[in-house]
């Protein structure tokens, strides 16, 4: 069957006094299998039913048509889900929930067709600034649902107090945009799901005093550019007569080195011998283990 095949026989012979729902509902399936360049106006009025000047008169241009076929994509899909779980769910849940729907979708679509709002930021955005700027829009909203859950998460004490709702609601939103882009070559749960699992993580409340790991980062990132350095000037001084941001340098330079700054033999990395018999080698002073645990 030839892509537009599907599409051109939705609404074939149709009066010309048709119903506007589902004329929109055609033009949304011949733009969605086809693209937008690729569907023709000719086509668009075979599946929908009208002729080209009803057509025009109904809907107006390509563009205009296009962009009425996403808004009626969006309320049916991302906007029903929203309201669906603003009402029913707990904010944590309704994340989750949320990316659940979306891989079961993603793994379920046999035509691999995708997500029309993902394709629509693929396939027209770039060339077609008014469609851009609903797209933009669009995944604002989105990004705005996920800031509104994860701050009432934190609100309910179901998500870490200090949790960046801003950083995490937009990295959500592109582990969102990545599952819909894998799907279409590959929709292999596993992929998706892992795809999923470590901004979900974000969520999850911190155990035995263990950082987030988005937290980590900023911090690590907010060193390198300067931004870190912590502000020592209202600090309670330390009775030893050492600025509390110098212990925390000296703490952060070796795991393994006990008070009194010399090297332990002993911990983490006991002395002994590797397979031949050779001793281990002990680490200087001054040299820093290169483990990172995350």
């Amino acid at each position: 069957m030839q892509p537009g095949a599907r599409c051109a026989g939705l609404w074939m012979g149709r009066p010309r006094g048709f119903n506007e729902t589902a004329a929109l509902e055609a033009a949304l399936e011949c733009f969605w299998q086809r693209g937008y360049k690729a569907t023709s106006m000719r086509e668009l009025a075979a599946s929908m039913g009208p002729t080209a000047p009803s057509l025009y008169n109904a809907f107006g241009d390509k563009q205009a048509l296009y962009a009425l076929a996403l808004e009626r994509y969006l309320d049916r899909t991302t906007r029903d889900r929203s309201r669906r779980y603003e009402t029913s769910l707990p904010p944590k849940h309704a994340i989750h929930q949320f990316f659940g729907e979306i891989v079961d979708h993603s793994v379920n679509d046999r035509d691999r067709k995708g997500c029309f709002l993902v394709n629509c930021a693929l396939d027209v955005a770039p060339h077609q600034s008014e469609l851009g700027a609903l797209i933009a829009a669009q995944f604002a909203e989105i990004e705005a649902f996920f800031r509104r859950y994860i701050l009432a998460a934190r609100s309910d004490r179901t998500a870490p107090r200090g949790i960046n709702a801003n950083d995490v609601a937009r990295l959500m939103l592109g582990a969102l945009l990545g599952i819909r882009v894998l799907a279409r070559s590959a929709p292999n749960r596993p992929l998706l799901e892992g795809v999923v699992r470590p901004a979900l993580a974000m969520l999850d409340l911190p155990r035995n005093g263990a950082r987030p790991l988005l937290s980590f980062f900023a911090a690590t990132l907010g060193r390198r550019s300067g931004e870190g350095t912590p502000d020592t000037s209202t600090q309670a001084p330390d009775p030893s007569g050492r600025s509390i941001a110098g212990r925390g340098r000296r703490a952060e330079r070796s795991n393994c080195e006990p008070p009194g700054g010399r090297p332990s033999l002993e911990a983490p990395f006991p002395l002994g011998s590797q397979p031949g018999g050779r001793p281990r080698r002990v680490a200087k002073q001054h040299e820093i283990p290169a483990v990172l645990v995350l």
